[in-house]
């Protein structure tokens, strides 16, 4: 498992951002897919050498377009030619994910173009919290073509919120869908809440159940990145980084000994 940081939330220079949070002992970096896309040929190559200074795992977290708008879609695809044309020439890219806004069977044809885009590219893709049941993963295209890796990306904030309401979570609750999942997971969000919305707090705030999520995900064997998704809102930056470098630690601990 490597400990991950969604950099978005820090401020758009993710770049500087990267350094900082290694030095605080992360191992992997979460990339935001609209501002990956701003990038000038420039920006790409200094991403690049960030990534290969760090020696770091580095996701980009991006969101499927409405299928029924062919505008949208279009610009879509031309952000995936260009995460193409980046993972061609450098090789640096470990998975893409994708927010999910709109049902699986309209999206799986754009699902499906993405699997071809990316086909022996290297990099795995997920979906977040999609599909979390067999029924669902029979909308999408085949996941195991060759050459390709597709699996889910784990939001536990989502779970807590998903799973009962303004009460949060139960452990059984939490048990079962882990042991229902069709697709490996690839990556989990970290975040806490208390149930009635997805707040973003710090994981170790809230009421989600995590020793049952960890159980679950190592009966899975998980070993993917374990990615700290809090939003530090109005805090100071310096304490917003020590602050997420301590939820790591609190999540490693919890790791550990459940």
């Amino acid at each position: 498992m490597k400990k991950s940081i969604a950099l978005w939330n820090y401020g758009r220079d993710q770049l500087a951002n990267a350094r900082l949070f290694h030095k605080a002992g992360f191992e992997a970096f979460s990339f935001l897919g609209r501002y990956f896309d701003e990038n000038s040929p420039a920006q790409d190559a200094d991403t690049a050498s960030c990534m290969q200074a760090l020696h770091a795992p580095m996701t980009i977290h991006h969101r499927l377009p409405n299928p029924d708008c062919t505008e949208e879609t279009a610009a879509f695809f031309r952000n995936m030619e260009h995460i193409r044309r980046w993972q061609e020439t450098y090789g640096l890219l470990t998975g893409l994910t994708f927010d999910c806004n709109f049902s699986l069977s309209a999206l799986a044809p754009v699902l499906d173009r993405v699997l071809d885009l990316f086909t022996f590219s290297g990099v795995f893709l997920a979906c977040e919290d999609h599909p979390l049941i067999a029924e669902e993963a029979a909308l999408l295209p085949r996941p195991d073509r060759p050459g390709t890796a597709f699996g889910l990306l784990l939001d536990a904030g989502h779970m807590n919120v998903r799973l009962n309401g303004n009460e949060g979570a139960l452990a059984e609750q939490v048990a079962r869908q882990m042991a229902q999942l069709p697709l490996p997971v690839m990556e989990i969000h970290l975040s806490g809440n208390f149930g009635a919305r997805d707040e973003h707090l710090a994981p170790e705030e809230g009421n989600f159940p995590m020793g049952a999520f960890i159980q679950g995900l190592k009966r899975m064997g998980f070993d993917g990145l374990a990615t700290i998704e809090r939003v530090p809102r109005a805090e100071d930056v310096v304490l917003s980084r020590e602050k997420a470098a301590r939820s790591m630690a609190w999540f490693a601990g919890q790791w550990g000994n459940n």
